[in-house]
């Protein structure tokens, strides 16, 4: 998806603008983040202020700095303000090798000061945003092996929005090369995420995609294996802190 221009009603008086770009396992903002509801996804937020700090409640408290880190998996609410929010996908290669930045991945933090100097130098209001995500993908390559276990199982997640067909447990353990007692702890261990929060991550991403390319939200709900549009628009404000509805607007500024 290319760059587009945001506006989002929001939940209260404050709105979304800005400019946003999806690429594979990744995706960027830049601009002013409006009102949202506390909310858990399943990719690592890396977010820096663009004004003097970035502020979010989790349930440990507030917490505010010139940048933040927000790892996969915790429950959020960003305060409304000026950002740039890199998010990349939990599971990728580039998410491992970005947290071999931190001491402590597992927490919210702040960024290291070489990784916020780098977002800041590449993410300007005038960047190709499209562009930028690739340059951040070159720059954050992976040193090490991914497990070829793991990105056959990965792939098969993915692809299950393109066969439109969901798999078994039996299916995924096989293709691991485990039993399906042990399928998911094993799974959990390698990314960190549940199963079956990252398999409803997927798929909701699906729905995202086909939103902001102008699909009718019954038709974002069926082809992302959503089993009504209830389901599709609960899930998401659990997962992004926003509606459905907020969506189709961005979409359409877009156009």
């Amino acid at each position: 998806m290319s760059d587009g221009l945001m506006q989002i009603e929001a939940v209260g008086k404050q709105f979304w603008t800005g400019r946003f770009a999806l690429a594979q396992g990744t995706g960027l903002f830049i601009g002013n983040a409006g009102d949202n509801c506390p909310h858990t996804h399943y990719a690592h937020q890396l977010s820096v202020a663009l004004d003097k700090t970035v502020e979010i409640k989790t349930d440990m408290g507030v917490m505010s700095s010139t940048s933040l880190f927000i790892p996969a998996g915790c429950h959020h609410q960003l305060n409304p303000g000026r950002v740039i929010s890199l998010y990349v996908d939990a599971t990728s290669t580039m998410a491992k090798q970005l947290l071999t930045s931190f001491s402590n991945p597992e927490n919210v933090s702040q960024l290291p000061s070489k990784l916020e100097f780098t977002i800041r130098g590449l993410v300007t209001v005038e960047a190709d945003l499209q562009q930028t995500l690739s340059q951040f993908a070159d720059q954050f390559q992976p040193n090490f092996r991914a497990d070829k276990r793991l990105e056959v199982v990965l792939t098969m997640l993915k692809n299950e929005l393109i066969e439109q067909q969901l798999l078994s447990l039996t299916q995924l353990a096989h293709a691991a090369e485990l039993s399906q007692s042990r399928f998911s702890h094993w799974f959990t261990e390698h990314t960190g995420l549940p199963l079956r929060s990252y398999r409803k991550w997927l798929r909701l991403l699906a729905g995202v995609r086909l939103i902001a390319a102008g699909k009718p939200l019954s038709e974002a709900t069926q082809e992302s294996l959503f089993s009504d549009q209830a389901h599709f628009s609960r899930t998401f404000k659990q997962m992004f802190g926003l509606t459905p509805k907020q969506l189709v607007h961005m979409a359409a500024s877009n156009t």
